[in-house]
Parts: structure tokens; sequence; C-alpha cells
């Protein structure tokens, strides 16, 4: 019982155990909801032109029914009537112009990480449906997250997946049909970024359990096809307990300096909609509304605005709880879902569903980082970024739920001394409204007995 006798140990453990009860059930109701799962198990990548290095374009959609796997694939831009393979890599870092995408990743049928081979039509297409992929897009080996590239055949001789790389992309959960959207607030400026009827389903694509052995993401901005050439940046993740750690460098031309944009972590990693709206609507889990950080019960996706400067800069950096790099596939996991950034400002809650944002101008799949990849030479130096650290309800309910206790035993334990020494270890005393009296009366005397 340590030093707090009799009486001081019984209000230490009543006290204590009462409070943490309160505190964790208010913990639970808050924020350990997860999304709602359905059948879907759907993943895609999206191909985009490269200014001197890729000319391809395109999209490569999965659907895995009863254990099987298959692809369809949609491209244009390459070679006439040349062979590629499509192989699968570890990382899905398309920063330095696709070149951290790391080694490749064995299949279920091919440890060279081969997935499929194809020969390009006399105009540079490829289209075929239902082709046969040995991965998995869910569940512990899923491949969510990391990326697929299209390669040159090898020289003769050589493995699969080591001839020339010709152009990559993230694999993310792709959009879902799913319950109805929440209602329009009557105010026009509100609805002007509807997600797509009934965006709001959960795909069981997500990522494997790679992820618990990952404490850093990245997404590199594309721009949809709007504002093409008008936006780009990069947004780096890292896991920092139980929440995670956001910064962002995005640069804009001249028409949106001085301006506020919405800037937000979407349910799907899909970027197959050359509007951006494949993303569906922000990242949440049922009985969410939107709102502005740091204000809890908001969307998981939620992270405010990103302010871009008289320069074209905007440089940003947050926390988020609780988000999740690591987490099992039916938590928080942010891998394979995307970043949006949004043409106008998040106004907050008094705008539902999303905010009043606006169009997506940009938008990128979230995958894992390749270890070598230097975040600092991605980023704005820490002395121009604009920080907001977020600590919700429930990060504070967490930490009240060890501190509150630890008051109360360290309260009780000095007043159990001089109870001790004064009364030789009675219960202790307390000043009450009418004066000195017993603590709880000889009630209380006695229910402690009864406890001891």
């Amino acid at each position: 019982r340590s030093e707090c006798g009799a009486g001081g140990a019984v209000m230490v453990r009543a006290s204590s155990v009462a409070v943490s009860l309160v505190l964790v059930l208010l913990l639970v109701l808050g924020v350990s909801a997860s999304p709602s799962n359905a059948a879907t198990d759907s993943a895609s990548c999206s191909f985009f032109a490269v200014d001197g290095q890729s000319t391809v374009t395109g999209n490569i959609v999965t659907q895995a029914a009863g254990g099987i796997c298959t692809g369809d694939v949609s491209l244009a831009g390459l070679r006439n009537n040349q062979q590629y393979q499509l192989c699968v890599h570890e990382y899905g870092d398309l920063s330095n112009l696709g070149s951290q995408i790391g080694g490749t990743v064995a299949t279920f049928d091919d440890p060279s990480g081969k997935l499929a081979s194809f020969t390009s039509s006399p105009s540079g297409t490829v289209t075929a449906s239902a082709i046969p992929f040995a991965i998995a897009t869910s569940g512990e080996n899923s491949v969510v997250g990391r990326s697929l590239a299209l390669h040159l055949p090898p020289a003769t001789g050589s493995s699969p997946c080591t001839g020339q790389q010709v152009t990559q992309c993230v694999l993310g959960s792709s959009f879902v049909q799913g319950a109805p959207s929440p209602p329009l607030n009557p105010n026009s400026e509100c609805s002007v970024d509807n997600e797509p009827a009934g965006a709001a389903g959960y795909n069981m694509a997500s990522a494997g359990s790679y992820s618990s052995k990952n404490t850093q993401a990245i997404c590199v901005m594309q721009p949809t096809a709007n504002y093409g050439q008008q936006v780009s940046g990069t947004v780096f993740l890292a896991q920092a307990s139980r929440h995670v750690v956001v910064k962002s460098l995005i640069s804009t031309t001249q028409a949106y300096y001085n301006q506020d944009h919405g800037f937000h972590i979407h349910m799907f990693g899909d970027q197959t909609n050359p509007s951006g709206t494949s993303a569906g609507g922000h990242f949440r889990i049922p009985g969410e509304v939107h709102k502005l950080p740091p204000y809890s019960g908001r969307h998981l996706g939620d992270m405010g605005n990103v302010a871009v400067n008289s320069e074209g800069v905007a440089c940003f950096s947050g926390a988020f709880f609780p988000l999740d790099i690591n987490a099992s596939p039916m938590n928080n996991s942010i891998i394979g879902r995307s970043v949006v950034l949004h043409l106008g400002k998040d106004v907050g809650e008094s705008c539902q569903p999303w905010g009043g944002a606006g169009p997506r101008m940009a938008t990128c799949v979230i995958g894992y980082m390749n270890p070598a990849t230097d975040p600092a030479s991605l980023l704005c130096p820490p002395s121009t970024v604009d920080s907001s650290v977020i600590m919700p309800l429930g990060s504070v309910l967490v930490i009240l739920a060890f501190v509150v206790p630890t008051i109360f035993l360290v309260v009780e334990c000095r007043k159990g001394k001089g109870s001790r020494a004064g009364q030789g270890g009675g219960v202790p005393r307390m000043q009450s409204r009418g004066g000195n009296s017993s603590f709880g009366g000889e009630m209380g005397r006695r229910f402690m007995e009864r406890m001891d």
C-alpha cells in the first residue's frame, strides 16, 4: 500500500479508478470508431506524363474476389509495338522523378516481382481486361502503398524487371460506392466540392503488415485536369507515437499568390478521374462532421488550409491525431489514401459537408517513403514553416487519464501521512463547509472499512 496508510490507500484506489474509468469511457466514445467495411476490394494506379521523362498516361485498376486478383489496363503514350513488363516495387515514393521506388517485391508466383507482360499496339496503346495479377490488395500481404513500374524488356539472360524503367505510379485504394453523401448546406458555395454520389463507402483494399515496419510516407502532388503546370508539391508524413506529423511544400503560379487553400486527406487513393473527384470525400469515420483543426469530432482528414505567400509558396506543418501510418488496415491508416489541395479556402463547419473549399487543384496517393529519401531536401526550411500542432480531445483525455490519478495519489498520500501522525493512522480528515469533520462521516468510515 506504499506509505499512504489504510484510509489513504482506499481513497486513492476509489478516486483513481473512478476518474480513469470516466476518461477512458470518453476516449472510447470520442476516438475509437473505425470506418465501416464494405465487400469491395479494389485498388488503382495512375500514370502521368512527365516533361522530358515519360509520355505514358493511363490507369491500372485491380479487383479482388474469391482470393483472385485481376487487373484492367488502359495506357497510352507508349512506344509503338513495344513489349513491356509491369513490376511491383517496394516503395510508393515518386520523389526525384520516381528513382526512389526501390527494388522489386516478389509476387505470389514470381520472385522477380513481375506482374504482367504486354505489347503495345501500332498506335502506342494497351487496353486489356481481367489480366490475372498474383498480388493482394488487402490483408497482411497487400501491396497498397507500393508502386507499379513499367519496364522495357531486360537484356538477354537478365532477370525480369531489370530493363529500363519507363514510368511508375503508386497503388492506392480505389473509389467505391457507399452510403449517400451528407445533405448539403443551402448556401451555394458549400456544394462546390460535393463529393461524387455515394462516395462514403470503405474499400477493403488497404495497407498490409509491411506498414508496421514503416514510419514514414510520402505523397507527390499531381495537378488535376484544369490546373496543369499551375501547382506542384510534396507532402511528407511521419509516424510519431499516436499521431502523424504532416509537412508539405507546395508551389503555385501567380494566379494563386496570397491565398488560402483547403488541404485534406481524402478517402481513396484514386486518381483515375482527371478532375480529382475519384479521391472521394474526406477521410472520416461515422459520426464525424467537417470542422477546422483543432476541434475534435472533425473528419480524420480535416487538416485545414495551406497559405500560399506572395512568392507562390506554401509551407505547412501539423500533427494530427489519431491518424496512423503503421496501423492495421481496419484502424486509421492513411497508406493508400490521398491528399487533396483545393482551389478555395476551407471555411470550416459553417459550410457542410466539406468546408466549401471548391474544386480540386491537385491530388496525390500516399505511399511508403524510401528511407534514402531526404525530407529536408523536399520541404521548406524550419524557419519558414507555418506550424500548427493539433491535439484534439482524444489526446487530452489520454494525458489526463495518467495525470489526474497521479495528482490524487500525491495529495492523498500527504493527507494520509498527516492523519496517521495526528490520529494514529485513522481516516484522513478534511475541511467541510460546516467546519472540521471526519471525511465522509460515520457512513464514509464504514464504507472505507468494507472496501479495505
